[in-house]
C-alpha cells in the first residue's frame, strides 16, 4: 500500500475582501487581503495585466487589532460629487463615502528642495498653485465640513512656496506643515508657531539632500530639527516623524556603513 499523500495548508490566512485598482491599467477590481509572516499583504489579479502583490502593513497582530476602534462614519455637511461611476471614480467626496474629511491636505506646489529616494510623493518641478486657487479650495472645504478641524499644506516642499503663510489664514482651527526636516534645520524656519500653527517662514536657496555621499548629515539635521521643535513645543506628530527616521537610518545604514 502506498503512502498517503498530506495535504498542505498555504502560507497566508485569507483575512477580508476588497475593491482596488490594477497599477497598470486602472481598472477596478476585486483584491484579497491575506495575513503572512505577521505581515498583511493586498492580492489582486488584473484580467489583462495579471496578478499583482502588494505590502500593506508590515505588522498584522496590530492591523487585526484595529478593528475594534470602528465607529459609525460621520456625515459631511456637503458632497464634492454625484455617483456616477461608483469608486474611485466620482471622488471628491461623494455620497458613497464613508466618513467626512478628517484632515484636509492641500498640495499646494510640487516642487521640492530636496532629491530624496524614498520620497512617496514624486515631487518634481510642474505646479505651483496660486493664493486664489488655495483660497477657493478652503472655501469648498468650510462648505462640506463647517469648522474644518485641520488643514495641511503638503508639496513638494511647501515652505518654499511664497505665500505659504498667506495660506493659513483661514478658518480652520489649526494648520500644519508637511515639509522636510533638513530643510527645516538649514534655513532656520524653526520660528515660534502660535496656537493656529503658522510660522514664520525664511527664504532660503534650493538645497539639494546628498543622498550616497553623505547619508549622516541628511540623519544628523533631521534629528536637530526635531530636537528644536521639541525645545519649541511645537508639534511634531509620531507617526510623521518616526518612519521618516526610520527610513533615515535605514538609508544611512545600507549607503555609508560605520568606518572600519
Amino acid at each position: 500500500m502506498s503512502d498517503a499523500v498530506l495535504k498542505k495548508d498555504a502560507d497566508y490566512v485569507f483575512y477580508e475582501l476588497t475593491r482596488s485598482i490594477c497599477p497598470k491599467c486602472r481598472k477596478v477590481i476585486d483584491a484579497k487581503i491575506v495575513l503572512r509572516d505577521n505581515k498583511v499583504f493586498m492580492r489582486k489579479r488584473c484580467a489583462d495585466c495579471g496578478p499583482f502583490e502588494a505590502l500593506v502593513y508590515s505588522d498584522a497582530e496590530a492591523y487585526t487589532s484595529f478593528g475594534k476602534f470602528n465607529k459609525p462614519g460621520t456625515i459631511p455637511l456637503a458632497y464634492g460629487t454625484e455617483i456616477r461611476r461608483g469608486c474611485p471614480h466620482d471622488c471628491g467626496l461623494c455620497p458613497d463615502h464613508q466618513q467626512h474629511t478628517c484632515l484636509g491636505i492641500i498640495e499646494v506646489n510640487s516642487v521640492c528642495n530636496m532629491d530624496c529616494p524614498l520620497c512617496f510623493s514624486d515631487a518634481s518641478p510642474g505646479f505651483t498653485l496660486t493664493l486664489e486657487e488655495v483660497e477657493q479650495m478652503l472655501d469648498d472645504f468650510v462648505r462640506t465640513e463647517g469648522k474644518p478641524e485641520v488643514v495641511q499644506f503638503s508639496g513638494g516642499e511647501p515652505t518654499i512656496h511664497p505665500q505659504i503663510i498667506e495660506f493659513s489664514g483661514g478658518q480652520a482651527a489649526e494648520y500644519q506643515f508637511r515639509h522636510d526636516w533638513v530643510r527645516l534645520q538649514l534655513v532656520g524656519s524653526l520660528r515660534p508657531l502660535d496656537r493656529r500653527g503658522r510660522g514664520a517662514v525664511s527664504p532660503a536657496p534650493l538645497v539639494r539632500a546628498i543622498r550616497a555621499a553623505a547619508p549622516r548629515l541628511v540623519v544628523e539635521l533631521s534629528v536637530s530639527a526635531l530636537n528644536g521643535c521639541r525645545k519649541r513645543n511645537v508639534s511634531t506628530p509620531a507617526r510623521a516623524a518616526c518612519p521618516l527616521l526610520t527610513s533615515l537610518a535605514e538609508s544611512r545604514a545600507r549607503l555609508c556603513p560605520p568606518d572600519r
